[in-house]
């Protein structure tokens, strides 16, 4: 018998550690009581890095997961997103999305992305990002700036693909710049994550604060992936940051 006591406390302190040594080690001791703890194999995904073990991982606790979502997609009258097993599942595909993604699994990650976005209709999770991502990293711009065109929320992801792929496809025009300055208005902060003109947030940074970084983190090699793109990005931000005075007062603006 479980002792589902023990193994709350046990993922309690690897919620709460930021030791990814002795989070590894909590998760490991919640699945010698439970082998088909999701909650700890996301945990033991998170301590690692992305790679074929962390994609193993995050495989199985989907196939675990997989009956019970396939009980709430039958009901009807449940909500996918305010459910537990709804919840577990996307926070697994999520990260079984990017883990192929990084890995270079362009056309999983896709999937996965379009599988997320179905239980997601109103753009809650991290689905549309990844969606976006893939297809940039893919080149497949016409259908970012479709997409863009169909959706309804003005995401920075979105906001950020729509200008990539703008400039891919017509270059630095009077469309791309528009749709460069919708960006920076949408997340101010993110060009100079990008350009490394700011660093990492300070640990009492705001949840909004560590988002527009970690989306920069995300963005920076579509951004960089050509030459031009990237010094289309920086002309931008820097008559943004003139103009805002965004700069640090005690570093020097540079030009591109």
């Amino acid at each position: 018998m479980l002792d589902e006591e023990r193994i709350d406390e046990l993922l309690d302190e690897a919620y709460s550690t930021d030791d990814e040594e002795e989070m590894e080690r909590l998760a490991r001791e919640v699945l010698e009581m439970d082998e088909e703890n999701v909650e700890a194999l996301i945990l033991l995904a998170d301590a690692g890095e992305f790679s074929d073990e962390k994609i193993n991982i995050l495989e199985r606790a989907r196939d675990i997961l997989a009956a019970d979502v396939e009980s709430l997609l039958a009901n009807e009258d449940a909500s996918f997103l305010e459910d537990d097993t709804g919840m577990l599942y996307i926070a697994v595909l999520q990260r079984l999305g990017f883990a192929h993604f990084s890995e270079g699994n362009n056309e999983k990650a896709l999937d996965i992305a379009l599988e997320i976005l179905k239980h997601d209709p109103e753009g809650e999770t991290l689905g549309k990002t990844l969606y976006y991502t893939v297809l940039l990293d893919m080149k497949r711009d016409a259908e970012v700036l479709e997409e863009a065109l169909r959706d309804d929320v003005e995401s920075p992801a979105m906001l950020h693909a729509r200008a990539i792929a703008s400039f891919r496809l017509t270059g630095g025009d009077r469309g791309a710049y528009r749709a460069l300055w919708d960006a920076f208005a949408a997340g101010p902060e993110i060009p100079f994550h990008i350009l490394g003109y700011w660093g990492e947030p300070e640990e009492d940074a705001s949840d909004e604060e560590y988002e527009d970084y970690n989306l920069a983190v995300l963005f920076e090699d579509q951004w960089s992936s050509d030459p031009e793109l990237i010094n289309w990005l920086a002309r931008g931000t820097i008559l943004f940051g003139l103009t805002a005075s965004l700069f640090p007062k005690d570093e020097p603006s540079s030009s591109a």
